[in-house]
């Protein structure tokens, strides 16, 4: 062999060329200062410094890996709206609807993001109304805020930016009142069906909030997810959703984030790659068909 690389224990790669090691006998190996290999672009010269040492491995170099062929277009991932039938996937048999905070104190605050929010909220009431004429049960994730912060999560980096947390070294006095807007928008009910789930900690609607053994009580195995944010909330909760096993569908116009143009960034790089995106009219169309 023309060239031998020293290598710790792991296969590397010399000038483009995969090598993997091959256990050899203590050796004192005094390579040239310079040396060249073949590539695929020609000879080209490798620096190889003088060296000594007891190696325990040595390189012989293997075949190229063929280069795999571009997808053609239109298929796999490349197509950003794959076709699909949503009306069996959320079947009322075994679906239910999740709105993420959609709560006063987010829908009706200052900001880009609560303006987002309340562009979507038509459709999100729109499949609430849907989903119990069909016999879909509600769900409503709303995030409770003691006013005197008692177990809100003090490691989020968000809320310290925001200022809504006491001094590490305060001691507030305890209120256990909620602070304002801490419920359901008047718009969304909630209706005598619905399901209202609470939590005082955590950045999803699923962790720990008691969401998902209901989820199985009901038999359900389908859950469209709605609501706020596409920063934080909907891929924690769209993730540990999947985690658990459910099908996921998340209406690409009923949740909302900021800025915009990261919100269709997300969609389109991150939740597609884990749940099933459709309109919300696709899933009007599936439940009213189901009445």
């Amino acid at each position: 062999m023309d060239m031998v690389c020293l290598m710790a224990s792991r296969a590397m790669v010399c000038s483009g060329v995969m090598v993997a090691s091959l256990a050899v006998g203590p050796v004192e190996l005094k390579l040239p200062t310079w040396c060249a290999i073949d590539g695929p672009l020609g000879r080209a010269p490798v620096e190889r410094r003088t060296s000594r040492a007891m190696a325990t491995h040595a390189c012989a170099i293997l075949p190229r890996r063929p280069t795999p062929q571009p997808l053609r277009a239109g298929t796999g991932y490349n197509n950003q709206t794959m076709p699909f039938d949503v009306t069996s996937l959320v079947s009322p048999d075994h679906t239910a609807l999740l709105t993420n905070e959609v709560q006063s104190s987010v829908f009706d605050a200052d900001g880009d993001l609560a303006e987002n929010a309340r562009r979507i909220l038509g459709n999100i009431v729109s499949l609430a109304d849907a989903a119990r004429r069909a016999g879909v049960p509600v769900l409503h994730a709303v995030k409770h805020f003691r006013r005197d912060s008692l177990a809100r999560n003090r490691n989020i980096v968000l809320y310290r930016l925001r200022g809504v947390l006491p001094d590490s070294d305060a001691r507030p006095e305890p209120d256990s009142r909620l602070q304002p807007g801490c419920h359901v928008v008047p718009e969304l009910g909630p209706d005598e069906r619905d399901l209202v789930m609470t939590r005082l900690h955590g950045m999803g609607a699923v962790h720990d909030s008691g969401i998902d053994p209901v989820l199985r009580i009901l038999g359900v195995s389908t859950v469209v997810v709605v609501g706020v944010s596409l920063n934080v909330g909907i891929p924690n909760s769209v993730m540990d959703l999947a985690n658990r096993g459910y099908d996921v569908v998340v209406p690409s116009d009923a949740v909302a984030g900021t800025p915009m143009e990261y919100q269709d960034q997300i969609m389109k790089h991150t939740i597609r790659h884990l749940a099933r995106v459709a309109p919300t009219r696709a899933i009007l169309d599936a439940w009213s068909n189901a009445d």
